[in-house]
Parts: C-alpha cells; structure tokens; sequence
C-alpha cells in the first residue's frame, strides 16, 4: 500500500489543517520561524471544514498566532507561474484582513512559507523575500516570503549532513516514508508524534479513495495533454509538409525530389499541384 508523505499538498492539508494537530504544525512553524509560539488559530473557511479533502484556489494552510497571519504553500511540482501564484495568496490574504479590519495597521506581520521542489531558481536551500528597493529600503515591515527549496533538502539529507538534519527534522519529515520516519524520531519526540499522525491520515478510507480518485483524475489530464499535444505536433508537421511542397512545385521542382523533400508520397504532392492549378 503506497505511503504518501506530506509532499503532496492533499496530504499536507489533511495532517496540519486539522484542530487535533495543531501541536505537530506547532512543531513545524517554531522549527522554520525559529520562534517560540504561544498558540494557533486555524483559519478554515467553511467548505474546508466540511471535507479538508477537497481542492480550494487557497493556500494549504493559513494560521494566525501571536499578531502574525502565516501561510504555507506545498510546491509539489514547479510550475513556470508558481511564484506568482504564491504571491496572489498573500497579497490577497494581506488585502482582505485590513478591509475587515478597516484599520492599516503594521502590527500584523503577513509570513508566507513555501515548500518548494522542482526549484530550479535557486540553489540556496533558505531565502527570505521582502517588498523592498534595490537599497533594501523596504516599502512595507510586516511582510515576509520564505522560501525552502526542498530538492537542496533532500540532498543534504540523503549526504547525512547530520548538523543540518538535525535543525531541520520536521522540513526532512515532510517528504519521508515510515522506515526513514522511524530513524528520525530517535529521541526526537516531535518527530514521533508527526509520524503518528501522518499514518493516522494514510489509514483514512475517506482519503485514500480520494487520493486513488485524485491520481486516476491527475493521469487521466496528462494522458489528455500528452494526447492533444502529439496531435498538435503532428498537425503543425503536416502543414509544414504541405506549405513545403507547395513552394516547390511553384519553382516547378520535380515532383519526386518534393516527395523526398517533405516526405509526402507522390499521390498527396499531385493532389497539392491540381489544387494549386485549379486556383
């Protein structure tokens, strides 16, 4: 039976988007922030707190804890618009509280957190973005991007750079299985209650006929796009064929070197040079 770790972005939202884990996302926040956090709001709109399995336009997860709205953003599998994607998030989510609120306050600090694989931006394994100047004179405080590239994660963690692995337990976690899982949580109780919870979630029947649902509906898409893709291909080779011997046949070229040429038998070359004599 396949393990899915919290890689993917359904099974992030069903392990920390979850009243009964906030400790484990807890955990996580204090290891990435480098903070102690007193408590966690989960800002769950109402069609996620009916099914947490279903897919929403929103981030992940978005929490509110000790004046800071933090959202963290599950990149799977990088897309050429992700980061625009991630910034439409938190410019929205940074809109809509100060138009509830009425009130341009600077207290609030607005944290997005990604988890990014596929990162092919960046080798650095941590960066932090701001809305700021080329002098670093920043137009705004209270607004902050982190970025993990989890691809340099996994290589310092498969090179057992033990320093590492051992300030960043829980980032590692997200993307292990139960054996790798069981290693890390020697003397590490955080550890050991993320993997608790995360086979809890991967013994869910709700979730795994949604995950088996999700994959088929995912591999159904591709071969789709694969599909339409190849045909396009074949179409715009075709046309080119085509536009190819037309212009041949108008500097009178033998019809079999055409056929060489552009790889269309004799037969369709002669069909062109009618319709080309019709006109």
């Amino acid at each position: 039976m396949e393990f899915y770790t919290a890689k993917n972005d359904r099974c992030f939202k069903a392990l920390y988007m979850q009243e009964n884990n906030k400790d484990i996302l807890k955990d996580l926040l204090e290891e990435v922030l480098k903070i102690k956090i007193s408590s966690i709001k989960l800002m769950i709109n109402e069609q996620t707190k009916e099914n947490v399995n279903l897919k929403y336009n929103n981030l992940d997860c978005i929490i509110t804890s000790d004046n800071k709205r933090i959202g963290i953003e599950m990149n799977s599998t990088n897309t050429e618009f992700y980061r625009v994607k991630s910034a439409c998030y938190i410019f929205d989510d940074y809109s809509h509280h100060f138009q509830k609120n009425q009130d341009y306050d600077d207290i609030t600090k607005f944290i997005q957190i990604n988890f990014t694989y596929q990162n092919s931006c960046s080798k650095d394994i941590y960066k932090e973005y701001y809305l700021q100047n080329d002098n670093q004179e920043r137009f705004i405080e209270n607004f902050l991007i982190i970025e993990y590239n989890m691809d340099e994660v996994e290589k310092r963690y498969k090179k057992n750079d033990i320093k590492f692995i051992n300030n960043n337990k829980l980032i590692i976690s997200l993307n292990r299985n139960l054996q790798e899982l069981t290693s890390l949580s020697e003397s590490d109780e955080r550890v050991k209650r993320f993997m608790k919870k995360i086979e809890k979630v991967n013994e869910d029947p709700e979730f795994r006929v949604y995950m088996t649902e999700e994959e088929k509906r995912i591999t159904e898409e591709n071969t789709i796009k694969s599909i339409a893709t190849r045909k396009g291909f074949e179409k715009g080779t075709k046309e080119n064929q085509i536009n190819t011997a037309k212009a041949m046949l108008k500097e009178k070229l033998d019809i079999n070197l055409i056929s060489k040429c552009t790889n269309l038998s004799v037969e369709e070359i002669e069909k062109i040079k009618n319709s080309l004599w019709r006109r």
